[in-house]
């Protein structure tokens, strides 16, 4: 995939069938996220990507709806009690709350 199309993730609104590869940071990010829930910092140190980046990507991918936010939870790098773990695997994702329309 070349560097317009990894941009598509950026730009596509959020609409996972617009795009159906991963590449660079982002791929080794959601990677990660796949193997087991994990909080950013976490993320940080699994992959060697920098929490400032770590925190872009994670942004773009729960808009892309290909992770989730499983709980609050302490961080086991930085002790911080209040940290958001994150999910790649979708057996994991919380079930919606919200009624289904159709």
């Amino acid at each position: 995939m070349r560097t317009a199309d990894t941009q598509s993730l950026y730009n596509s609104g959020g609409n996972i069938n617009e795009f159906t590869e991963l590449t660079g940071d982002v791929s080794r990010v959601y990677d990660v996220l796949k193997q087991s829930p994990l909080t950013m910092k976490e993320v940080d140190l699994r992959t060697g990507i920098m929490r400032e980046s770590v925190c872009r990507h994670v942004n773009n991918l729960l808009k892309a709806g290909l992770i989730a936010r499983t709980r609050v939870r302490r961080c086991s790098v930085t002790g911080y009690s209040n940290v958001n773990e994150y999910t790649g695997d979708s057996s994991l994702f919380p079930e919606t709350r919200q009624l289904s329309l159709f």
